[in-house]
């Protein structure tokens, strides 16, 4: 079996795995890539395109030289400095931006829980294509209905698209 490097769920961080089938009337071989965590899912026609599309992340965390440590280690020493010398203004600045960087990474879990809920509560998936991504469910009749605009809206990220549904729902799209 071949292996495929496929990076975790974006949503859930659980490992995922290609499958591989056919389709009834084609015969072609079909590859679905379904996270067992939250149910997200990607399906295409071509392997390289499946997997480059899963793999892709809009914004990826920046690569930094130094370890989370190393720069704990280094923006600590400054600040026993600061204290040491009795500078309490920037000891004030560097309190504030401690507060300003909790909040924010607070706010961006926040959402991404909303948008997690989002998707199992309506027992969506997601659709992924050169376009873009757009996010979609059934009704009780097992028809497909698309929850994040209309069929000739795309977006650009996975976030984007929940977003946009959570929007249509509340009313404000």
């Amino acid at each position: 079996m071949t292996q495929y490097n496929l990076l975790p769920c974006p949503f859930c961080g659980t490992e995922v795995e290609i499958k591989q089938s056919a389709m009834p009337v084609s015969n072609r071989d079909y590859y679905t890539i379904t996270c067992e965590g939250c149910g997200t899912s990607r399906s295409d026609f071509y392997i390289n395109i499946i997997e480059r599309s899963w793999n892709s992340r809009v914004n990826p965390q920046p690569q930094s030289l130094l370890s989370d440590e190393e720069i704990d280690a280094i923006y600590f020493k400054q600040l026993n400095q600061h204290v040491r010398e009795g500078d309490f203004p920037t000891i004030r600045t560097f309190a504030k931006a401690i507060e300003s960087k909790v909040r924010q990474q607070d706010e961006e879990v926040r959402r991404d829980a909303e948008r997690l809920d989002f998707v199992l509560k309506n027992l969506s998936f997601l659709q992924h294509s050169e376009h873009g991504v757009q996010l979609w469910t059934q009704d009780e009749d097992e028809e497909y209905i698309i929850l994040s605009g209309h069929e000739d809206k795309w977006f650009l990220t996975t976030r984007e698209a929940i977003d946009s549904a959570i929007a249509k729902q509340k009313g404000e799209q």
